[in-house]
């Protein structure tokens, strides 16, 4: 019979807020599982996931014309997508935003009573009700920009490896697997 596995702190936490708060930010070291605790901690099934460069533009993740059979067509960006279905939008890596995108997460994150868009097509969209939003990065909340960081009022330090995900991989790669995380750079 399989042990219980005593959870790091970090987790705890993740665990018992996630799901409960409309926007939070992840941070911490690479490969200790921010994004599949944003993605699966909350027990959503309606999430979108977008991983941020210093390239992607935000018209990329608001939405585009697209040419259909001639004529061109208008089609939802991810984060259009989300917020108008209400799902669950993670942001990966928000502190590699570039300036375009992180004006438009300033919009999209904004209070929900206040919260709107107009977009290209002259469409006004507001967020539906069930919209959340959890963004992850390396850096701490202080290299986030002022007006960014307020869309956050949690902020969960993620520095340890959650032991279930250990147990996901092969025996082989277990060790080598938590010395990777557990190494400082």
């Amino acid at each position: 019979m399989t042990q219980p596995v005593e959870l790091p702190d970090c987790w705890k936490i993740v665990e018992a807020v996630l799901g409960k708060v409309r926007t939070a930010y992840l941070f911490g070291p690479p490969g200790t599982g921010k994004t599949h605790a944003a993605v699966l901690a909350t027990g959503r099934n309606d999430v979108i996931v977008t991983t941020l460069t210093d390239d992607t533009p935000a018209a990329e993740l608001r939405g585009y014309d697209v040419p259909v059979n001639g004529q061109f067509a208008w089609r939802d960006g991810p984060w259009v997508q989300a917020w108008k279905s209400g799902a669950l939008l993670v942001i990966n890596e928000l502190p590699r935003a570039s300036l375009d995108t992180l004006s438009f997460a300033l919009a999209i994150l904004d209070n929900k009573e206040v919260a709107q868009a107009t977009l290209p097509s002259g469409e006004v969209i507001r967020p539906a009700a069930t919209f959340a939003c959890i963004a992850t990065g390396n850096e701490p909340p202080d290299a986030l920009p002022d007006a960014l960081r307020d869309r956050f009022p949690v902020s969960l330090l993620i520095d340890a490896l959650h032991p279930g995900a250990l147990d996901r991989l092969p025996e082989g790669l277990r060790g080598p697997a938590a010395q990777a995380v557990a190494e400082e750079d």
